[in-house]
């Protein structure tokens, strides 16, 4: 992984970012269209390593950018127990690279805390994050590791990936464009390979040069 300090820029303010992608982009309720579509249990999203890169105690916040160069994007992670029923109130930890690959907090970054963050899940189970699409660095395919904790219990650790389409089409653009596409596709990750294809990815949507990402997460509970 690269060690060199992420490109900032001047940081964008949710005004800014709701701005660019548009009122009704973001109002638009996203959640809803992702997860369990009919009666009966839903699937468990599958345990997956923490990797290195954790740092214990986040700051709890919905913008964790600080101000890096990127594509813009909101990620929604809807939160359900096994009879598909949202939980409030449950806390979603992330983590995950810079545009450059890098991570805050290890290495010549320690002491950083860009792209990473806690949030509490809404009555609809819903926590959000505004940051920018993760770069990638070699060896793994691009991805954003999450935890999950319920009543004060971490109850999963896992990641979450991106369609290689969408993913070729942002890193042909911006501060992206100078590294060139990942050197790792999903189905040559073994962490990707763990997890159920469809189930492990982020539905994207774009409005203009920013992105809404949601996805379900269901919990053996």
């Amino acid at each position: 992984m690269s060690t060199k300090k992420p490109t900032r820029m001047t940081p964008f303010s949710r005004r800014t970012l709701l701005q660019s992608m548009g009122a009704a982009a973001v109002a638009a309720p996203m959640a809803q269209t992702v997860g369990c579509k009919g009666a009966g249990a839903c699937a468990d999203y599958p345990a997956m390593t923490p990797g290195p890169y954790y740092v214990a105690d986040p700051t709890e916040r919905a913008d964790i950018t600080e101000g890096l160069e990127g594509a813009p994007m909101t990620m929604r992670f809807a939160v359900q127990d096994s009879s598909c029923q949202p939980i409030g109130g449950a806390v979603v930890d992330v983590w995950h690279a810079a545009p450059d690959g890098t991570y805050s907090g290890v290495e010549d970054a320690a002491g950083e805390t860009y792209l990473r963050g806690v949030q509490s899940t809404d009555a609809d189970g819903v926590a959000t994050f505004e940051t920018a699409v993760p770069g990638w660095y070699p060896g793994r395919t691009t991805h954003v590791h999450f935890k999950v904790l319920v009543d004060g219990a971490e109850v999963l650790t896992s990641q979450a990936f991106f369609d290689e389409g969408v993913l070729s089409s942002i890193y042909a653009t911006g501060t992206y464009a100078s590294r060139g596409g990942k050197d790792t596709a999903n189905d040559d990750d073994d962490i990707f390979g763990e997890a159920d294809t469809e189930a492990a990815l982020f539905t994207m949507e774009r409005s203009g040069e920013a992105w809404t990402g949601a996805i379900t997460v269901n919990l053996a509970t």
